[in-house]
């Protein structure tokens, strides 16, 4: 794969640093995860009007007809801005799957209005145990009537319709839900960041007449949805992560001790040169996951691969960054305390890395993959 931009993609990523500049500096950004909640409605009716909430949505739907690798060029400008929003929820976990798994009626209905940004929906995946396996699915259908609990929703307080995983008999089903339907109550989860959670209870809540979008009996169609959502959070975390880069570089550039710049020490140039590489791996791995959705080819290997390997390198990006920032970068006041959080919410969401170091070993098992000695040299 050509790992270098496209001129529509160069635009795109020009575009959406300029606006995030302008539109969400960091003392907006700040007031809004502190005062607002975490989300701007005016921002995100922004956003909708330059078209970014339908980059990956076809023309026919009023989206603007991308593929995945164009919306994760946005996604990494959202992370450099460390911007709040439900994009991941809304257009990945949202618009996609209703894309992928919905009918043409369900397409037609519920895609335009996910490009305008009327309409926010979620998924509900994760219930008491925490863990994204099919194993930890309790949540049922009978009938037209579903009945379980969710946690951790993302942004599933404020969402219209919530995509609910649930069992229909030996299959596994994603019913799509009226989030106002009498029967479904939320409840706010507090959280590390500035991210709505919420716990959703489905009391035997009773769907519409297209309220099922799809029925599938494999697992790697549901590794399949969050992979894309996995691959899409480590977009943003490849912008946080070139951000920290940059504020680190520049600080030890600056902090004067024992008259000199820090940066001139041969420890902080290594952690600054750690996590430049920790940083490339991160962006590598999730620009081959991404390309692969984006041409049509077997993906979930590779989004595995990202999840679990961004999971880890972030955190210890971040580590790394504190450690040469010492102790300014722990008061709350530092735009650093807000990126530690970030780093271990996002380890976990979609899954942690262990469970994707586990998805990737299962994946090897099943291609039946040898590994073979290396000759010994005499």
């Amino acid at each position: 794969m050509d790992f270098e931009f496209n001129e529509t993609q160069e635009m795109l990523k020009n575009g959406a640093r300029r606006f995030f500049a302008q539109e969400a500096p960091a003392l907006e950004i700040r007031d809004i995860i502190e005062t607002r909640g975490g989300f701007s409605p005016e921002l995100w009716k922004k956003i909708a009007e330059l078209g970014w909430l339908g980059i990956p949505i076809p023309e026919k739907y009023g989206g603007m007809g991308g593929n995945f690798l164009d919306m994760t060029v946005l996604l990494t400008e959202m992370g450099r801005a460390f911007f709040p929003s439900p994009f991941i929820s809304a257009v990945v976990l949202g618009g996609l799957t209703i894309l992928d798994y919905g009918s043409d009626e369900q397409r037609d209905v519920y895609l335009p209005s996910v490009v305008r940004g009327d309409l926010v929906p979620t998924m509900a995946v994760v219930e008491d145990d925490g863990r994204y396996q099919p194993y930890s699915i309790g949540t049922s259908l009978s009938g037209d009537t579903i009945s379980g609990n969710k946690l951790f929703v993302p942004y599933g307080q404020m969402a219209d319709r919530v995509i609910c995983l649930a069992r229909d008999g030996a299959r596994f089903c994603l019913a799509l839900v009226d989030a106002s339907a009498t029967g479904v109550n939320r409840s706010p989860i507090p959280a590390l960041t500035h991210e709505f959670y919420a716990r959703i209870a489905f009391d035997q809540v009773k769907l519409e007449s297209t309220g099922v979008l799809s029925h599938f009996k494999d697992w790697d169609d549901m590794r399949s949805i969050l992979g894309k959502a996995s691959v899409a959070r480590c977009a943003q975390l490849i912008g946080l992560g070139e951000h920290i880069l940059d504020i680190t570089v520049e600080y030890a550039k600056q902090r004067i001790q024992f008259e000199k710049p820090i940066g001139s020490f041969q420890a902080v140039q290594h952690h600054c040169a750690d996590m430049l590489t920790a940083l490339d791996g991160c962006r590598l791995l999730t620009h081959e996951a991404a390309w692969r959705i984006s041409e049509g080819l077997p993906f979930n290997t590779e989004a595995s691969m990202a999840k679990a390997w961004c999971g880890n390198a972030f955190k210890h990006i971040v580590a790394l960054s504190h450690q040469v920032h010492g102790g300014v970068s722990l008061i709350e006041d530092h735009e650093m305390p807000l990126y530690y959080r970030f780093a271990w919410s996002s380890a976990s969401l979609f899954g942690s890395s262990d469970d994707h170091y586990e998805y990737v070993a299962e994946d090897l098992e099943k291609k039946d993959i040898l590994f073979e000695p290396f000759p010994l040299v005499n």
